[in-house]
């Protein structure tokens, strides 16, 4: 749901979404869905994107350890352009260094790791600091895809 919810709502306004992974290819979830055709984090100029999104669920615990992915999120976070994490996602927030200074809504026990790298801890459906636009849980979602959106179409006017 962290990463079909926001692909689907991305897709549904009209914005091209590439889903990128490790190695590329087919990602399976841990409850089974698949995407399909996922693009090598080699291969993404993340400065051509309008928005980063990182779902949460197991796979941030992995992501956080790839330097490739690291470096990704680090270049794109200095475009200041929005950032969506999720849950688990701002683990890799944290990995990156980016949390410092930031209010930071995330999975409870993710909290403690936000605090030690110098953000704070948000329990709220929303966290909104900077380009950051971070949430608790999965139903947290249709608040933070509502405010990610709207700050996109205010940067973006589309027609």
């Amino acid at each position: 749901m962290e990463t079909f919810y926001p692909l689907y709502r991305f897709t549904e306004e009209g914005f091209a979404v590439t889903v990128a992974s490790i190695h590329g290819g087919h990602i399976q979830g841990y409850g089974g869905h698949i995407v399909r055709d996922t693009k090598p984090i080699s291969e993404v100029d993340v400065t051509e994107y309008d928005v980063l999104y990182l779902p949460g669920g197991r796979a941030p615990s992995t992501l956080r350890e790839n330097e490739q992915i690291l470096a990704a999120v680090k270049a794109f976070a200095e475009t200041v352009k929005p950032i969506g994490a999720v849950c688990h996602g701002p683990q890799i927030l944290v990995s990156a260094g980016l949390v410092d200074g930031k209010n930071i809504a995330c999975y409870a026990d993710v909290g403690r790791e936000v605090e030690a790298a110098g953000g704070t801890y948000q329990d709220k459906p929303i966290a909104v600091d900077g380009q950051f636009f971070t949430s608790r849980l999965p139903m947290d979602l249709p608040i933070q895809m509502q405010t990610i959106l709207k700050a996109l179409m205010k940067d973006m006017p589309r027609n």
